[in-house]
C-alpha cells in the first residue's frame, strides 16, 4: 500500500503537466487604455496585479509587464510607472534575467519616492541569489519605510516578501503574523496577494502539524480561483488537501477523489520553454526516487489496489491499524514539498 500511495502521488503530479488541452482557451487582453485614462486608485493596481498573477508562462508575464511599462511611460503617470517597473523586475527574476531586474528596481529608487516598493523587489532578487547579507540590509532599511508608508499595496507586497524570508529561515510564527495581516487588510485580501497569503498560511499550519487548520486555508485559497487563476496554485492546493486527507487522516477515498479532480484542472499544454519554466520555478513537486515506466498504473487499477490493501489492514474489530510515525515519515513525500514562492506577487 505504501508503494502504491507514492505512485498515486507521482501519477497525478505528472498527469497535470503532460495532459493536452481539451478545451479551447480564449486569449485574454488587458485594457490598458481605460486603466490609464481613469484617476489612479488602489483598485487599478490590483487589477493589473491579478491579471499578471493569472498568467501561466513566465515569458508572457514579462511581455505583459513590458507592455504595461511602455504604456505607463506614455501616459506619464508616476505611480503606474513605478508599479510597472516593479512587475518587470519580478518577471525578469522569473526568467533569470537578474541584471535587468536589478535595473528595474533601481529605476524606482532613481525616479520615485516609493523606496519600499524597490526594496521589496531587491529582497526578492537577493533571495534568489542567496545573498543573505543583502537581504538583511534591505530589510533593515525597509523597517521605518514600512511604518510610514501610506500605500496598502506596497505594504502588503513587502509583508508577503518578508513572510517568505521568515519561511525560509523557519521562523514560522513570525511569518504567520505577517500573512494574517495581509488577509485582514480590506481589498488586498480580495486580490491575488490575499490568495497567495492563504496558501502560505495553510502550508505553515501543515508544517506546525495543525492539519485541520491547514485544510481550512488551502480550501479557502482554492475557492478563490476566480480571482487568482494560476492553474499551478490550484493544483498545489488540491495536492495539499489530498495529501492531508491521505497521510494525516488516512482518508484514502477522499484523497483519490481530490486527485481525480486534478485531471479537470490541469488541462494545459506547455511549449518547450514553458516546460522548462515549470520545472525550474513553479512545480512544487520534489521527486525523491526514480520510477520505472512499467511502474505507472491507471487510477482505476490503483484505486482497487488501495482498497485491497486497506482491507488487509483491518483488524479483528474492523478498524484500520494505526500507521506508525516511522512509516508515515518514510512514505510521506508531501512533507518534502516546499511551498512555491507565492509570498510576493506570483
Amino acid at each position: 500500500m505504501k508503494r502504491h500511495i507514492y505512485l498515486l502521488f507521482l501519477i497525478i503530479s505528472l498527469h497535470g503537466f503532460t495532459q493536452s488541452v481539451t478545451k479551447t482557451n480564449k486569449t485574454r487582453k488587458f485594457d490598458f487604455n481605460s486603466l490609464l485614462q481613469s484617476p489612479y486608485a488602489l483598485e487599478s493596481h490590483l487589477k493589473v496585479l491579478n491579471f499578471y498573477s493569472s498568467i501561466k508562462s513566465n515569458n508572457k508575464k514579462l511581455e505583459f509587464a513590458k507592455e504595461y511599462l511602455l504604456k505607463s511611460k506614455t501616459s506619464k503617470i508616476a505611480k503606474h510607472i513605478d508599479f510597472a517597473n516593479f512587475l518587470c523586475g519580478d518577471a525578469n527574476i522569473l526568467v533569470k534575467k537578474r541584471d535587468k531586474a536589478h535595473f528595474n528596481f533601481h529605476e524606482i529608487l532613481r525616479t520615485s519616492e516609493n523606496k519600499l516598493l524597490a526594496y521589496t523587489g531587491l529582497i526578492n532578487l537577493y533571495q534568489k541569489s542567496k545573498r543573505v547579507d543583502s537581504i538583511s540590509f534591505y530589510l533593515n532599511k525597509s523597517e521605518d519605510l514600512f511604518f510610514n508608508s501610506n500605500s496598502e499595496l506596497t505594504k502588503a507586497l513587502y509583508l508577503g516578501r518578508f513572510a517568505y524570508v521568515e519561511i525560509e529561515n523557519e521562523n514560522y510564527l513570525s511569518s504567520l503574523n505577517k500573512l494574517i495581516e495581509i488577509i485582514e487588510t480590506p481589498k488586498i485580501n480580495e486580490s491575488s496577494i490575499g490568495t497567495q497569503a492563504l496558501i502560505n498560511i495553510g502550508w505553515i499550519y501543515e508544517v506546525l502539524n495543525y492539519p485541520e487548520k491547514a485544510k481550512i486555508y488551502f480550501q479557502r485559497a482554492l475557492e478563490r480561483s476566480d480571482i487568482d487563476r494560476t492553474t499551478n496554485l490550484s493544483n498545489f492546493c488540491k495536492l495539499k488537501l489530498a495529501h492531508i486527507n491521505l497521510f494525516d487522516f488516512n482518508k484514502v477515498d477522499g484523497a483519490i477523489k481530490i486527485y481525480k479532480e486534478l485531471e479537470d484542472v490541469a488541462v494545459m499544454k506547455f511549449d518547450e520553454d514553458d516546460l522548462q519554466e515549470v520545472s525550474d520555478d513553479e512545480t512544487p513537486i520534489i521527486m525523491t526516487e526514480e520510477i520505472e515506466e512499467n511502474d505507472l498504473i491507471s487510477l482505476d487499477t490503483l484505486s482497487k489496489s488501495l482498497d485491497a490493501d486497506q482491507n488487509e489492514e483491518v483488524g479483528k474489530e474492523g478498524e484500520l491499524e494505526e500507521i506508525s510515525i516511522e512509516t508515515k515519515e518514510e512514505y510521506d513525500p508531501y512533507r518534502s514539498i516546499k511551498i512555491v514562492d507565492t509570498a510576493g506577487i506570483r
